[in-house]
């Protein structure tokens, strides 16, 4: 499968630009003032950024039961003025959709056009979509470096129900730690999870992406297990309908995919004093940027950045 062809008219950059400019101005979106600390988590080596969002101290979170409940779909009719394209790549499969409360500027969703659901594993056209989008705005904001995300599963961290990847700007300066795994020099990183990181061909096909996707989230989740067997064979044809996979996360930057698989969307970590602090973690937290709902909570992270690798390590799969 071909990667999708770059917008003709107007480059991607300026159309999300334009829009998020808009989407502010009429209130359609608002975005979410953040403060933020750098640390290092010591046990694992891994640079991040923690984030305290007081307003997101009352956001509702997916209810912690494995009892299917219809939700309704905020993407079936997605605001106009959210919309920066509703056909992406002129294949009718994909929205590019604002992100309606965002804690980062123009933040944006790659959303299915026809209902698919969140529980299931990428396809080849879902991956080229993404890293087609990544490579045009990296190379569209020269000194900007984007990152794509999914939240697959129950366990992963997702919000929404709809079939959505994610994508926003990186932190000015911020390096992954997944770049400094895949250098043969550097040995100072020791993530304490289950995960596979892999680098990417220059101008990967869907296919290449699709066959890297399926072998990382086999051999993260163990290729003995059933759940993991079943993901590594799913049919990547994105016009088929696939079962559910194990819950994973997906980071897709223009040079890497990082697969990590999940066993909790959140976790409870005690500091110092004793006092405990629950943690919700999403694909990002496992690139090293965490978001924190409340002072106290934000104030042990930065004190005591060993809870980092608490959380990354009790939300996802012991190390392989």
């Amino acid at each position: 499968m071909d990667t999708p062809q770059t917008q003709p008219i107007m480059d991607i950059s300026t159309r999300i630009a334009a829009k998020y400019a808009h989407a502010l101005t009429t209130g359609a979106l608002k975005l979410t003032d953040t403060v933020a600390q750098r640390v290092t988590a010591p046990g694992s080596g891994i640079p991040c950024v923690v984030s305290f969002a007081p307003s997101l101290a009352n956001k509702p979170e997916r209810p912690r039961t494995s009892k299917v409940t219809p939700r309704p779909d905020p993407f079936a009719d997605p605001c106009e003025d959210l919309t920066v394209l509703r056909d992406l790549h002129g294949d009718g499969q994909y929205m590019l959709l604002l992100n309606k409360f965002p804690v980062i500027p123009e933040h944006v969703l790659v959303v299915t056009r026809e209902y698919r659901t969140q529980t299931e594993p990428l396809n080849a056209a879902d991956l080229a979509a993404a890293h087609s989008l990544v490579s045009q705005l990296d190379t569209q904001t020269p000194g900007s470096r984007h990152v794509a995300f999914y939240n697959c599963g129950p366990a992963s961290g997702s919000s929404q129900d709809h079939k959505h990847l994610q994508l926003f700007r990186l932190p000015a300066g911020f390096v992954p730690y997944q770049e400094r795994q895949l250098d043969p020099q550097e040995s100072s990183i020791y993530p304490p999870f289950a995960h596979v990181t892999v680098p990417l061909p220059l101008q990967p096909s869907g296919d290449d992406l699709a066959s890297l996707y399926n072998s990382s989230l086999g051999t993260a989740c163990g290729a003995s297990t059933p759940s993991a067997n079943a993901a590594k064979t799913q049919e990547t044809d994105a016009t088929t309908a696939p079962g559910p996979a194990p819950s994973h996360n997906v980071l897709l930057t223009r040079t890497f995919m990082t697969v990590v698989p999940r066993s909790a969307a959140s976790t409870t970590v005690t500091d110092a004093r004793g006092r405990a602090h629950v943690l919700g973690v999403n694909a990002t937290g496992y690139l090293g940027l965490l978001l924190c709902k409340s002072d106290e909570t934000y104030t042990a992270l930065c004190a005591e950045p060993g809870l980092i690798d608490q959380a990354l390590r009790q939300c996802a799969q012991p190390p392989l």
